[in-house]
């Protein structure tokens, strides 16, 4: 701290006890209450400070009749602040469904979808933005239509203008398409568009990365005949309109047999982005086999890299069909490194890791959970400046959510269990994970109070990081 003595001046200061680096004790963020709160969602700033969202259940004569949205802001310096009500919803909310995302300063967009009303078929998708130093703005419908929206992603510019992408049936069509809005920092939305207007082919699970400066690149799973099934993508420039949909990965072509339904998107710092999927391809027989592995591409410079970057150790075999279904977890700092986290559905699950460097070459795929087998889901990952990662998931056998953590140069540690769990208590479901630059991270997560599952509360877990 400098001072310039110009005049007679009073400087205060406040000293607080620096935290010891690793996970701090668990920690009650939602209202001490016996309604159902759950459904949780957390993001985080570069200076640690966190937002939580969650959902509470409104009954009446045993029935969900509304939910309402609460949030809790974190900040290092004096911790969880005061849960807050931000708005109400209809009981036709798609309690899963619902996506929260910021930028590094602490500024971003919620959004969500529900039925207008139980009398009408009017699905709305709604959006409120939020600002960590001034709180929520304007809660706005940014789009309306009688079909049901599924799948949405959000992601927010370093200037806090955001765009969201959705699953939803097209106007003129019974095809289902890629829809897309754009929220500018002034407070205003634009007008939602199909992104894949002119392609005849149906659309699934749709995913955006919005870089630094507000361009943005959308993902979707698209099922066409003959060569135009497999993943396309759409370019957006700020201040512009989307490009023309691209067949980045097609399936039925050469030993491409399928891609999944789960593509992951991540922006880079330099208006790039990195597309992570799961492919099958047919391996020549006798017998017929197939191999399944994860692939990656970069988008630079307006481009998709040449040739795909293998991710994962190939699996050669016949599996069951819910192979199909794995879904990669992605994430990438500000140096350019990225990490990808899986699953795969076969028996005994391990949950898998790998880095990439900065110029794009991937390291060695390695299992981060150790001895903890059983049903494990819900993995994510997050990768701070220095490369340290963070994964975790959740063990349905258990009925607990592991964590375990990478120090760059160290490798990784022992699988952590991270929730208070006993027979008298009962998870409901997995947490929510976010990791920031300093390489600290939040995780949020449900829990029962009491076996007989009398309402549930959300709790957090801190973790301060090393540099």
């Amino acid at each position: 701290c400098s001072l310039t003595m110009s005049g007679n001046k009073t400087v205060g200061a406040v000293f607080v006890a620096p935290q010891t680096a690793g996970w701090q004790p668990q920690v009650l963020v939602s209202p001490a209450a016996t309604d159902q709160h759950g459904f949780q969602r957390v993001v985080m700033g570069s200076d640690g400070s966190a937002l939580a969202t969650w959902l509470q259940q409104v009954v009446v004569n045993n029935q969900v009749q509304e939910y309402i949205v609460w949030s809790r802001i974190y900040r290092p310096a004096s911790g969880w602040g005061t849960p807050s009500e931000v708005t109400w919803v209809g009981p036709s909310m798609d309690r899963d469904g619902y996506r929260l995302a910021m930028n590094t300063g602490g500024k971003g967009i919620l959004v969500w979808s529900d039925l207008r009303a139980a009398t009408t078929s009017t699905y709305d998708v709604t959006a409120m933005p939020f600002d960590l130093t001034t709180g929520w703005g304007a809660r706005a419908t940014i789009n309306s239509l009688t079909s049901p929206m599924r799948s949405l992603s959000a992601g927010v510019d370093d200037g806090g203008n955001a765009v969201v992408v959705w699953e939803q049936a097209k106007s003129a069509s019974p095809q289902r398409g890629v829809w897309a809005n754009r929220y500018s920092a002034g407070g205003t939305w634009g007008t939602a568009q199909v992104v894949n207007q002119n392609v005849d082919e149906g659309a699934i699970n749709p995913q955006v990365a919005v870089t630094p400066t507000g361009d943005a690149v959308a993902v979707w799973r698209g099922f066409g005949s003959g060569t135009t099934g497999g993943l396309w993508t759409s370019k957006y420039s700020a201040g512009g309109s989307w490009s023309a949909p691209a067949l980045t990965v097609a399936y039925g072509v050469g030993t491409v047999f399928d891609v999944g339904n789960n593509p992951a998107i991540v922006a880079d710092r330099n208006a790039g982005a990195l597309l992570v999927w799961y492919q099958i391809d047919l391996l020549p027989g006798p017998p017929a086999s197939t191999q399944r592995s994860l692939w990656a591409m970069r988008y630079t410079n307006g481009a998709w890299s040449g040739a795909p970057a293998s991710v994962s150790t190939p699996l050669v075999g016949n599996f069951p069909t819910g192979e199909n279904e794995v879904r990669p977890a992605v994430a990438m700092n500000a140096q350019g490194q990225a990490a990808v986290a899986w699953s795969w559905v076969r028996q005994p699950q391990s949950v898998w890791v790998n880095r990439s460097r900065s110029d794009g070459t991937w390291e060695t795929p390695q299992t981060v959970n150790g001895v903890d087998a059983g049903d494990l889901r819900n993995h994510s990952i997050g990768i701070g400046d220095a490369g340290h990662m963070t994964a975790a998931w959740y063990n349905t056998r258990l009925a607990n959510i592991i964590t375990n953590r990478y120090t760059d140069g160290g490798g990784w540690s022992s699988p952590l269990t991270m929730v208070n769990y006993d027979n008298t208590q009962g998870l409901l479901s997995a947490g929510s994970l976010a990791v920031n630059g300093a390489g600290s991270a939040v995780l949020v997560f449900q829990l029962n109070p009491d076996i007989l599952r009398q309402g549930s509360q959300v709790f957090s877990r801190y973790f301060v990081g090393v540099p």
